[in-house]
């Protein structure tokens, strides 16, 4: 299927591992100009060396940004234009699953989970939604299914997904033909250094068990996965697709 997404300028907020990384390798596939950020990424030496051998080193770039700064995300939108002249495509995934089921009465504990699952979404939206208007371009955010239903996941984490989510539904509202709104909620997903691969280390056997259990499929999702379906959702294929929230999940959920 031909996605016409050739030279689109694509920027994957999250990008140095897991689902963020296998995004932005999708969207180099597709031969678009791909934008690689997060906090720390420039840390990582061996990046830039293993895209250049996969793709042309003029289709991406790599970027330091902390997403849940404005200031960070106003110096990042500027070299983004400065090379680009726009912007097409935004996929907010940074994110931190870290945390507790028990209510916690520390403000700091709440006000460091919010920043880092719902501002690093809002933020980015919130610099470039003018940009994206004038590209009539797509905005695809990266939320969770425990923000859809009760899982026993982190209190505070499932609040700020779920969050993100009537986030979707309202500017995709807002901003109608103009620009195209969307989430997807991945379930299980695992891949080298996840919270699903430190769990296993500790404890395989109770691991595999709750996944045996609670997913119909009797298995996890890749990140690949849920790349294939973040590529589709931010095509024209998709167009008339905005204000969704899509499970990507084995069939886990019990919601309609």
């Amino acid at each position: 299927m031909n996605l016409n997404l050739e030279k689109k300028i694509v920027l994957v907020c999250g990008s140095s591992k897991g689902i963020g990384l296998s995004i932005a390798e999708r969207f180099l596939n597709e031969q678009c100009k791909v934008i690689l950020s997060s906090r720390n990424i420039l840390k990582n030496n061996n990046l830039k060396k293993e895209l250049s051998k996969k793709y042309d080193v003029n289709d991406f770039l790599i970027l330091n940004c902390d997403f849940s700064k404005i200031s960070s995300i106003k110096q990042l939108r500027n070299k983004i234009i400065k090379r680009f002249k726009k912007i097409d495509i935004l996929i907010t995934n940074s994110g931190l699953s870290k945390g507790q089921n028990k209510l916690k009465k520390n403000q700091k504990f709440w006000e460091k989970s919010w920043s880092a699952n719902f501002n690093t979404c809002i933020f980015p939206i919130t610099l470039f939604i003018n940009d994206l208007e004038k590209s009539h371009g797509s905005i695809l955010c990266i939320s969770s299914i425990a923000g859809v239903e009760y899982l026993p996941a982190p209190t505070s984490y499932s609040v700020a997904k779920s969050a993100i989510n009537t986030l979707v539904k309202i500017l995709s509202k807002k901003y109608g033909s103009r620009v195209r709104v969307n989430a997807i909620a991945p379930g299980n997903i695992i891949f080298k250094g996840s919270v699903w691969d430190k769990k296993i280390k500790a404890n395989k056997k109770k691991v595999l068990n709750y996944i045996k259990e609670n997913v119909p499929q009797k298995r996890f999702g890749r990140p690949q996965e849920v790349a294939d379906l973040a590529i589709f959702l931010s095509s024209d294929k998709a167009g008339f697709i905005s204000g969704e929230i899509i499970n990507i999940d084995g069939g886990q959920t019990n919601n309609f």
